[in-house]
């Protein structure tokens, strides 16, 4: 077994990698699994569905960790899917359950940092017909699969 590399400090880190010259977005395309598409989110086509199947949670708890609480007017949940899809990053998803062709989550590629190779997956939102099921995990195993191997 090699000596873990150190910087300055003496500190472990990870190998150096020779000739790194960063990497590109994630690509705005559909990642496609056996019961979830976890697709880039369109707000025109996803937003009535994920504002109904938000409504099915009752008290609002799921949103007690993301940056906005639940919505109770469709105006202003559109509204604010509109924002966060304006800009370059995050990349808001929608989740699709295959077996109804409806949205019913939300997760983000976001705080992307090409140039040294970051992704984060963050704004995780699944209403109660992703939560707890297979299609929840395979939605995360579809992004993760396409942050570290596309």
């Amino acid at each position: 077994m090699t000596a873990p590399h150190k910087d300055d400090f003496g500190n472990p880190v990870g190998q150096p990698i020779d000739n790194w010259s960063g990497c590109e977005f994630p690509p705005r395309s559909d990642m496609v699994g056996n019961h979830v598409i976890v697709s880039p989110l369109d707000v025109a086509r996803d937003a009535q569905q994920l504002f109904e199947a938000n409504k099915t949670a009752g008290d609002g708890s799921r949103f007690t960790y993301l940056p906005t609480n639940a919505f109770d007017d469709f105006a202003a949940y559109k509204a604010w899917l509109d924002g966060m899809t304006a800009n370059a990053d995050p990349i808001l998803h929608a989740i699709i359950d295959k077996a109804t062709n409806r949205a019913v989550g939300v997760a983000a590629f976001m705080r992307i940092d090409a140039a040294n190779g970051v992704v984060e997956v963050g704004n995780i939102n699944y209403a109660p017909a992703l939560s707890k099921t297979i299609g929840g995990t395979e939605a995360m195993y579809l992004m993760m699969k396409r942050a570290f191997d596309e």
